[in-house]
């Protein structure tokens, strides 16, 4: 199958597209883009090429999906909502 543009992210307004996933029926690329402020953003756009249409967009900034993965069943999105805090470990080394 030769290769072919699905969309221009490049072009004014476009995302630009991070973490792809195919829809189980192989018609929908979605994926994750975050915008100029950094936050994130779920997408999808045909696989047979067009405008990208925003499906869920993370604007609360207690309930953002910063996390590098996403998955999509035939019916479900399953994302991670999180912050961008960790826990922080220390340990002590020693000469022997």
């Amino acid at each position: 199958v030769p290769a072919r543009l699905v969309f221009d992210y490049l072009a004014p307004g476009m995302p630009r597209a991070e973490m792809e996933r195919w829809s189980v029926d192989g018609r929908t690329i979605y994926f994750m883009a975050h915008d100029a402020r950094g936050q994130a953003a779920l997408w999808e756009v045909s696989a047979a090429g067009g405008r990208p249409r925003p499906l869920v967009r993370f604007t609360d900034p207690d309930r953002q999906s910063n996390r590098p993965f996403f998955a999509v069943s035939a019916t479900t999105f399953y994302f991670a909502i999180s912050d961008r805090q960790s826990d922080v470990f220390v340990a002590e080394l020693r000469r022997k």
